[in-house]
C-alpha cells in the first residue's frame, strides 16, 4: 500500500457499512447472522468509532473478474467499465468500508502472466475504481487474498495472486486483508465456520488499525531470500513483534524452471533466519504453496498469539503470502 492510514482516517463515532465484493469467501463469511461477522463487529466496536455496523453484501460465489472468465455465475466488469454484478451496487448513506475477496475463478482460466495482467488492470480500473464511483463514497479497501486451493491450478493460483499483492502495494487507499492459505476448509474447499471467523478476525484487527489512525497492521513478512550452495535462507522480519517458529514450517515451496518441485528439508532457525536443505539449486520459490496437509496452525510461522483474543484461540497473523520469488 502506498499511501498513509491517516489519509483516511476516520475521527469520531459514526455509523458505517461493511461492503463485500467479490466470491464466496466473502459471500459468505461477511453476510448478516454469521459468526464471523461478529467477530469482525467486536473487532470494530473495540476501536470505539463505530456506533453501528450495516453490511450490504455484493459478493456472488464463483463470480469472476472479467466477463471471458465468466464460469455461468456473473462477472464483475467489462472491457472499459462495469459488468452486470458492478451494476447492483448502490450509493452508500453512511461511511463505507469495502473488502474485496476475488481471485479464484479467474486463476482457473488464466493460465499466462499475459492474461494476468489484464485481470489486474481490470481489478483496479473498473472493479474497484467502479465500485467506489457507484458507491458515491471514498473508501478504503481490504484484499483478502487468494490462498492455495487445488493441485491442477497451483501455479496459476500463484499467478494470480502476485496480482492481487502488486495491487496492494501499488494502489492508494487498497490494503491486505486476511490471508486466506490457514483457512480450515471443508470438502468443497471452502471455509468452515471456523475458518471463517479466523478470515473475519485477521481482517477486522486491520480495518480497526486503520480506523484508529495507527499504521498499517501486518503480520510477519518475508524480508530476505538466499540460495546457497546445499540450503535455501529465509529471513523473516517480524516488525520487531515475537513470532512463533515452527520447527517444521510449512506451505514453502520450491521449483524448477520447468515448475517441478524441489525438496526443502532439514528444516533449522537460527534467530529471524529460516533456513532449508535443498536437493538442486532452485528457480523460484513461493509462499504461500500448496500442501497436501491438513491446515495446521501449530506448523504456520505467525505472531504471538494475542494478548486480546477476538474468538478463542485466535491465532496471531500469520505470515504474509509474497509474489513469486525468482532466483
Amino acid at each position: 500500500m502506498t499511501g498513509s492510514a491517516s489519509a483516511l482516517q476516520i475521527g469520531r463515532m459514526v455509523p458505517h457499512t461493511l461492503v463485500p465484493i467479490g466470491q464466496s469467501y466473502a459471500r459468505v463469511a461477511y453476510r448478516q447472522g454469521e459468526p464471523a461477522l461478529d467477530v469482525l463487529s467486536e473487532a470494530l466496536r473495540r476501536t470505539g468509532r463505530v456506533s453501528e455496523l450495516h453490511c450490504i453484501n455484493y459478493a456472488v460465489d464463483g463470480s469472476a473478474v472479467i466477463e471471458e472468465n465468466d464460469g455461468g455465475n456473473g462477472y464483475w466488469t467489462e472491457p472499459g467499465g462495469p459488468g452486470p454484478l458492478l451494476l447492483r451496487v448502490q450509493p452508500l448513506t453512511t461511511r463505507g468500508l469495502v473488502v474485496c475477496s476475488i481471485g479464484e475463478q479467474d486463476a482457473g482460466m488464466t493460465r499466462n502472466d499475459a492474461k494476468s495482467f489484464v485481470v489486474k488492470d481490470a481489478i483496479r480500473s473498473a472493479l474497484w475504481r467502479g465500485t467506489l464511483e457507484r458507491l458515491g463514497a471514498r473508501c478504503p479497501i481490504w484484499v483478502d487474498l487468494l490462498g492455495p486451493r487445488k493441485s491442477w491450478l497451483e501455479h496459476h493460483e500463484y499467478r494470480m495472486r502476485d496480482r492481487l499483492i502488486e495491487l496492494c502495494e501499488e494502489e492508494k487507499g487498497v490494503f491486505r486483508g486476511a490471508e486466506k492459505y490457514p483457512l480450515e476448509l471443508n470438502s468443497t474447499d471452502h471455509p468452515t465456520t471456523e475458518g471463517n471467523i479466523h478470515m473475519a478476525a485477521q481482517t477486522g484487527r486491520k480495518i480497526a488499525a486503520w480506523l484508529n489512525g495507527e499504521p498499517e497492521l501486518c503480520g510477519p513478512r518475508i524480508a530476505v531470500i538466499e540460495d546457497t550452495s546445499s540450503r535455501v535462507e529465509i529471513s523473516i522480519d517480524a516488525g520487531g513483534k515475537d513470532f512463533i517458529r515452527p520447527p517444521e514450517p510449512d506451505y514453502f515451496a520450491a521449483f524448477d524452471a520447468n515448475d517441478k518441485p524441489i525438496p526443502l528439508t532439514d528444516a533449522t532457525w537460527c534467530g529471524n533466519r529460516l533456513s532449508f536443505a535443498r536437493a538442486a539449486p532452485p528457480a523460484k520459490l513461493c509462499y504461500p504453496a500448496r500442501t497436501g496437509r491438513p491446515v495446521d496452525i501449530s506448523r504456520i510461522i505467525r505472531h504471538a498469539d494475542p494478548t486480546d483474543p477476538l474468538f478463542p484461540g485466535e491465532p496471531g497473523l500469520v505470515l504474509e503470502s509474497m509474489i513469486t520469488h525468482t532466483f
